[in-house]
């Protein structure tokens, strides 16, 4: 079983400089590099991490459509390698899934790999939700499935599912600090939190609201 740890922030904060500066590139480079040497799980998540990082840096159609495939795609040679990889489970989820939103661009939505699709995504959450069982005791990443998979509902305009997911999950839910990948994490919260408000729906407001500060409190709302 692989969990967030510190290595995936020191990984992501370094990644989060780079992609900001004209080294991007080389940092790519340097992760494919450290693939052929290494070979494993940990080194396709690593660039996995990286295509997600460039995310909010890219504003062209089609560069933004490699962007998520590439992060779909080196997160499953992950997954594939190590099943139990909870990070690269939710990672390429969580961008299948928000690439149903309205605000996506439609060029790269349209070219969207049909080989991970949104069902593959709900089904990660499950084998998600089943890591988790094996934890010693309830960690503060157990409700985060549960969210995605609401998030799901929400994008499908199944709001009374949504709400009947997010009470389940609020009943075995350990509310304190997420300790790693945080701000990574915190993306499927805020989408949701934003879907709720523009739904006008008073109860999921208050579960998300109550999550939020409790798990992300420097998160601003």
């Amino acid at each position: 079983m692989r969990m967030p740890n510190r290595d995936d922030d020191i990984l992501l904060q370094t990644l989060q400089i780079g992609v900001k500066t004209s080294a991007r590139d080389k940092l790519e480079e340097k992760l494919r590099v450290q693939l052929s040497r290494q070979n494993d799980a940990e080194a396709y998540f690593a660039l996995a991490l990286f295509n997600c990082a460039c995310i909010p840096f890219v504003t062209d159609g089609q560069k933004l459509h490699k962007c998520l495939i590439d992060t779909i795609e080196w997160s499953s040679r992950s997954v594939e390698i190590d099943k139990e990889h909870w990070p690269a489970l939710f990672l390429r989820s969580m961008v299948r899934l928000m690439m149903n939103d309205d605000e996506t661009d439609e060029m790269a939505m349209y070219l969207l790999p049909i080989d991970y699709t949104e069902k593959d995504a709900i089904d990660d959450q499950y084998r998600m939700i089943d890591i988790q069982k094996t934890l010693s005791e309830h960690s503060p990443y157990c409700i985060v499935p549960y969210v995605q998979l609401a998030y799901a509902k929400v994008l499908d305009k199944d709001i009374k599912s949504a709400i009947y997911i997010l009470r389940d999950a609020g009943e075995d839910i350990k509310l304190e600090k997420i300790p790693h990948l945080k701000n990574v994490i915190r993306l499927p919260f805020i989408s949701l939190n934003k879907s709720a408000h523009k739904l006008g729906n008073h109860e999921m407001c208050n579960f998300l609201y109550y999550w939020i500060r409790a798990l992300f409190p420097n998160q601003k709302l």
